[in-house]
């Protein structure tokens, strides 16, 4: 054969790929084309053709009406700026560091 490739050698394909076939995009199938059922006789609405099943289900009367009213004199109104028991109530909320406190 030959000389043995050197270290540096980094082996690549030995041919470029076959230009028979350039992948590509492909197109979507038509929107006007379904495919129906291969075997129409074998599904189970084929041996009773005139059973259609109920396509709404029933609806319980809606009694949770007066539940609502009821709730809204149940609730608790718990105060919304009641703030925590452990805060500095100085009225200086801007800064936690006072610098006329620091020790020099």
């Amino acid at each position: 054969m030959g000389a043995p490739p050197s270290r540096d050698y980094i082996p690549g394909p030995e041919a470029p790929p076959s230009p028979d076939y350039i992948p590509g995009p492909e197109a979507p199938p038509s929107p006007d084309y379904i495919p129906g059922p291969e075997y129409p006789e074998y599904l189970p609405t084929a041996e009773s053709p005139g059973y259609i099943t109920k396509s709404e289900p029933e609806m319980e009367p809606e009694e949770n009406d007066r539940d609502d009213e009821k709730s809204e004199g149940d609730s608790i109104d718990y105060p919304t700026s009641g703030g925590d028991i452990y805060a500095n109530d100085d009225g200086d909320d801007l800064s936690e560091d006072d610098p006329d406190d620091e020790v020099l």
